[in-house]
């Protein structure tokens, strides 16, 4: 039933986005080296960026991860320190002050996170439970128009089943999105889903995740509804390489993209 709630929510979540989602939990997170870092770059193509109001390519550069664990508890701090992004085509006016980008192009860091995550039972239960939350900064200038400059915090529940080489894990939270549209806040439901294998070296997966606004006059522009699904492989145990095929599913989502991380443990 969770699983199936998540998907009908990414399917019929078609309003918009601000710039990207949460990455569904990692339960390696939990469970690997008591230290581990990964770095990588996006590309996305048809990609919105609700403030600017311009639609274009996107490129995320050096997008770090380091994950510090002990025992049932890892505080993960990650983001992304350069964002390049390419107008290419104008859907709305600039909001919440917004400037024109120069010779088309944006380029700002963010977002940037800090992450708490906590195993809730025993790693031998039939369904195990996790808690994540902490704390988003989406970008650190909103004249750039790539996304607002304002604190969101985070929560989620999740759980997982893994059995022999399949693994799969779901997460349904609540976000507060700071907002300047007529409100304070917003506060969307966040949902992540994945399913893994693991064949010999290479783990090949599924992830579904987004943000749905449940409110009747719906989302605020740049805190819209996000929905997208990943499809890839992560090569390796100690040092890995991890590669996916990224669709969006909501208007303001990328219409495509390619993830690219180089990881190790320590």
């Amino acid at each position: 039933m969770l699983f199936a709630g998540l998907a009908s929510i990414a399917l019929a979540a078609g309003a918009g986005a601000q710039l990207r989602p949460l990455d569904p939990l990692d339960w390696r997170d939990l469970e690997g080296p008591p230290i581990s870092a990964s770095l990588g770059a996006d590309l996305f193509f048809d990609q919105r960026a609700s403030l600017a109001g311009t639609s274009g390519r996107l490129f995320q550069l050096a997008v770090f991860r380091v994950v510090w664990r002990l025992d049932r508890v890892a505080v993960a701090v990650s983001g992304t320190p350069v964002r390049v992004f390419d107008d290419r085509d104008v859907f709305a006016s600039p909001a919440q002050g917004a400037l024109p980008a120069e010779d088309g192009r944006r380029i700002d860091a963010g977002d940037m996170r800090l992450s708490t995550l906590v195993r809730l039972n025993r790693s031998d239960a039939l369904i195990q439970a996790s808690l994540r939350f902490g704390v988003r900064l989406p970008t650190t200038d909103e004249r750039i128009g790539l996304d607002r400059d304002q604190t969101d915090f985070f929560g989620t529940l999740g759980g997982r089943v893994h059995r022999g080489r399949m693994d799969l894990s779901g997460e349904l939270g609540i976000g507060i999105l700071g907002s300047r549209a007529g409100i304070d806040q917003t506060d969307p439901l966040l949902y992540g889903l994945r399913a893994m294998a693991k064949v010999g070296a290479v783990s090949p997966f599924v992830e579904l995740t987004g943000q749905h606004d449940t409110r009747e006059n719906g989302p605020r522009r740049g805190t819209e509804d996000l929905g997208e699904i990943r499809v890839g492989a992560r090569v390796g145990s100690e040092s890995w390489l991890s590669v996916a095929a990224v669709k969006g599913l909501a208007t303001f989502s990328p219409g495509f993209g390619l993830r690219v991380r180089l990881g190790r443990g320590f």
